[in-house]
């Protein structure tokens, strides 16, 4: 999951946040800071992309600079990409 062709505009937010797709030595050493969720209708053309740029903006938010997404659930109507905002500058 989150493997898109990168059509959402990136913002400046998202774009100061590295994305995780396993845990790693990069960020064996960060703080862990909290849990993050966001959601998209998988009715929405290029969902996946913007899903990644939302998850980004969400550790953002968190005041992390790094997320480890952990995975995605896909419902009916949407779908949802669990992750968690680190702090590792």
């Amino acid at each position: 999951m989150l493997a898109g062709a990168g059509c959402a505009t990136l913002s400046e937010k998202a774009a100061r946040v590295q994305m995780h797709r396993q845990q790693s030595t990069a960020i064996a050493s960060c703080t862990r800071l909290a849990p993050v969720a966001v959601r998209e209708s998988r009715f929405k053309p290029a969902a996946v992309d913007f899903l990644s740029v939302k998850v980004r903006e969400a550790a953002a938010d968190a005041g992390g600079d790094s997320v480890l997404v952990l995975g995605a659930e896909e419902a009916l109507t949407e779908v949802v990409v669990h992750g968690v905002a680190y702090k590792c500058f």
